[in-house]
C-alpha cells in the first residue's frame, strides 16, 4: 500500500547535518514587499510570518532583503 502525498508531507525530515524539520511543508524566500522604505521588517510582515509558522510550516526561508 503505497502512502498518500498528504502522509509523506507530514513526516519529518533529518537533514544531514542532524537538524530535524517536523514535517515537509517549506516556504521559499521571497520578497513580500511588507517592509518599510528603508527595508526594516513591519508588524504587517512580522504578523505575516507569524500566520506561516501558526499553520505549521516545517521549514519557513525568510524574505531577501533589496
Amino acid at each position: 500500500m503505497s502512502k498518500s502525498s498528504s502522509e509523506i508531507l507530514k513526516k519529518p525530515l533529518t537533514l544531514p547535518c542532524g537538524t530535524r524539520i517536523k514535517n515537509r511543508l517549506c516556504k521559499s524566500a521571497m520578497n513580500e514587499n511588507l517592509a518599510s522604505v528603508n527595508h526594516s521588517p513591519t508588524s504587517l510582515l512580522t504578523n505575516l510570518y507569524g500566520k506561516w509558522a501558526d499553520g505549521g510550516i516545517g521549514l519557513c526561508i525568510t524574505g531577501i532583503k533589496t
